[in-house]
């Protein structure tokens, strides 16, 4: 059965700004990720839409699974479309990881995944097939849609878990503020910046 970690984190070379987003270092677009989970349980990272999300949030699951003090919890990757479901599963060979899929027919209680990927929609009504401690850090696609109560009550019955955010639209139009939800901006790097520094076209 796929073990936690399946080998080396060899197919993946981040590009310098995807290091600056985990690890901080130019303090102008902010702490970074991980520094920010130093001193926060709660944080948000911005970042344009193509910037290579995905690839930044499993890298950190990566990391954060490695870490000698995360014992046997897991890491839940929340997104509400099905793509978004996918899409870090099938990148997840690139960073030595597997990952498994909590939706539909497919489960992953007591399954040996250590990272899970679901839907909102899907966890929200199986949250209470997982023990409330089972998931150590919880990554959020697409964190404008955090304030929803869906969101909410997935992150209260997970409450103790670090939780990530990220997002390339951060402005929540109905006017509920994020500030709710996450403490902290750990990095953000908007469009106009990416297209200047050559990341997009």
């Amino acid at each position: 059965h796929a073990p936690m970690i399946i080998g080396p984190a060899s197919g993946f070379t981040p590009r310098p700004y995807q290091l600056e987003a985990l690890h901080g270092g130019n303090p102008r677009r902010g702490p970074g990720i991980i520094p920010c989970l130093e001193r926060y349980r709660r944080v948000l990272a911005v970042l344009f839409t193509g910037g290579g999300k995905t690839e930044i949030f499993l890298a950190l699951a990566r990391r954060y699974l490695q870490h000698e003090r995360t014992g046997r919890k897991r890491v839940l990757l929340l997104s509400h479309r099905d793509e978004l479901v996918t899409q870090p599963i099938e990148r997840a060979p690139r960073f030595g990881l597997e990952i498994g899929r909590e939706q539909g027919a497919s489960s992953c209680v007591g399954s040996p995944h250590r990272v899970v990927s679901s839907t909102i929609q899907t966890m929200r009504v199986r949250k209470e097939q997982y023990s409330p401690d089972e998931f150590g850090l919880v990554i959020c696609d697409e964190a404008h849609h955090c304030a929803s109560t869906s969101f909410q009550e997935v992150l209260a019955y997970f409450g103790d878990a670090y939780v990530l955010g990220v997002t390339a639209t951060p402005q929540r139009l109905d006017g509920v503020a994020l500030g709710e939800v996450f403490e902290a901006v750990a990095y953000e790097y908007p469009l106009d910046e990416g297209v200047a520094d050559g990341w997009l076209v």
